[in-house]
């Protein structure tokens, strides 16, 4: 996930401007919403681990706000 300004991309192809757009726009698209859970979740075990390359603290930030879309879309956001 990339962010410029207020823009959210994904592999390079712009998702949503603002969170809330962007929440949004995963609600439409549970496909993208579960591929990009995946990815974080995955990205936070290796920096769990303790492996190169990785940056704990934004995997661990990124897999939480994963996991609070999808409580989100899963409950409704009130």
């Amino acid at each position: 996930m990339e962010k410029s300004g207020t823009w959210y991309a994904y592999q390079g192809e712009k998702i949503g401007q603002g969170r809330e757009k962007v929440l949004a726009h995963l609600d439409e698209h549970p496909a993208l919403q579960l591929q990009l859970r995946s990815a974080l979740v995955a990205q936070a075990k290796r920096a769990a681990q303790g492996q190169p390359g990785t940056n704990g603290h934004a995997a661990l930030a990124a897999a939480q706000a994963a996991n609070a879309a999808a409580a989100a879309s899963a409950g409704g956001a009130s």
